[in-house]
């Protein structure tokens, strides 16, 4: 009775596995069944189009799912590089997502933070199109629900922050930086 994911049913002649494959360019793997733990949130996740892929995939779609999360690595200036964050996602310690509609439009990577009061579910890299980033809000916020998270959270670009104001995040930090 648990959920499947679009490419396990059959439609017609075609397998639903080859649609989501020629759709996607990969393929969330037969493991994407009940990723969250909550049916409601799996259900979201197909409708939505945002796919979280299992720590066992990681290795089979990350050269598609790379580039778009590169700029991230890069912006971070050495705090983050493609093999701390694989490591991280392969070890199960973040939570990779794709967001997919006729093409792979983003990336996402969250972890959850355990703070001594709260749990917070942090956006650390991400990467594609900002206005698909910002249409699975909702989705990221059941997930966070359901790790009992208060609240969502992420460093970024400034240009961030004008798109995310309007959907009432706030700033409570600046980063600052200086070499020496």
């Amino acid at each position: 009775m648990g959920f499947k994911h679009d490419c396990e049913r059959k439609r017609g002649s075609r397998s639903r596995r080859s649609i989501c494959e020629a759709r996607l360019g990969l393929h969330c793997g037969r493991n994407s069944r009940n990723v969250s733990g909550d049916p409601y949130i799996d259900r979201q996740l197909v409708a939505t189009k945002l796919i979280a892929i299992d720590a066992d995939e990681i290795e089979r779609v990350w050269n598609k799912i790379y580039p778009l999360l590169k700029g991230a690595c890069d912006f971070s200036r050495g705090n983050l590089d493609e093999k701390l964050l694989k490591a991280t996602l392969v070890g199960k310690g973040a939570q990779l997502w794709a967001l997919v509609s006729d093409r792979l439009l983003a990336a996402l990577v969250t972890r959850v933070t355990d703070y001594p009061f709260h749990k917070s579910l942090q956006i650390i890299a991400g990467g594609g199109e900002l206005s698909a980033v910002l249409d699975c809000e909702e989705t990221l916020q059941h997930h966070a629900r359901a790790h009992d998270c208060k609240t969502l959270e992420m460093l970024g670009r400034i240009g961030w922050m004008k798109p995310l104001r309007k959907r009432g995040w706030k700033t409570i930090l600046v980063g600052m930086e200086k070499e020496i």
